[in-house]
């Protein structure tokens, strides 16, 4: 089995911030009806920006990763993620 971090807590806690914002705005707007996740599919927003909009996708990335592209640690504990790769046994214990 191996264990691999791939975001720092940073990167985690600004991840949440943004999706409570953009999520949590949609849900307050819509009454709280529907689900954020149902809101964005019915919007269109799962698939990417709307091709008017793509042009701004670069500055949006920068702007919501500012201080948090590249954070990397190597310490476990400062990581907020972590994948775990296992292989299942086959035979008797």
């Amino acid at each position: 089995m191996t264990v691999s971090a791939y975001l720092t807590r940073r990167q985690v806690r600004r991840r949440e911030f943004w999706s409570h914002w953009t999520g949590g705005l949609l849900y307050r707007l819509k009454g709280r009806q529907q689900k954020p996740i149902a809101i964005q599919r019915s919007l269109g927003m799962r698939r990417g920006l709307p091709r008017r909009l793509r042009f701004l996708s670069g500055s949006i990335a920068g702007t919501v990763g500012a201080g948090v592209f590249g954070d990397q640690r190597q310490e476990m504990e400062a990581n907020g993620c972590f994948l775990v790769l296992a292989k299942k046994r086959t035979g008797n214990p």
